[in-house]
């Protein structure tokens, strides 16, 4: 199990350390310490990984519109 979540770190520590560096080149590029005549935007779509976010809509009672509280 700790080998599982150990990977999932490395995973995600290289993920960070991946933006970073692209932010960076990206800074200086557009500081002008690189002189690029192309910026390459290409980002690896097919080999991303994809995250499925589940969203209740959760209202509560005094918000829902179905009991009054007040008179």
């Amino acid at each position: 199990m700790s080998a599982m979540q150990a990977k999932k770190k490395n995973a995600k520590q290289n993920e960070h350390f991946i933006e970073s560096e692209k932010w960076d080149f990206n800074r200086m590029v557009a500081s002008g310490i690189f002189k690029t005549k192309e910026v390459s935007f290409d980002f690896d779509e097919e080999g991303a990984n994809r995250v499925s976010v589940l969203v209740h809509d959760i209202k509560p009672p005094f918000l829902d519109g179905k009991n009054i509280y007040t008179k």
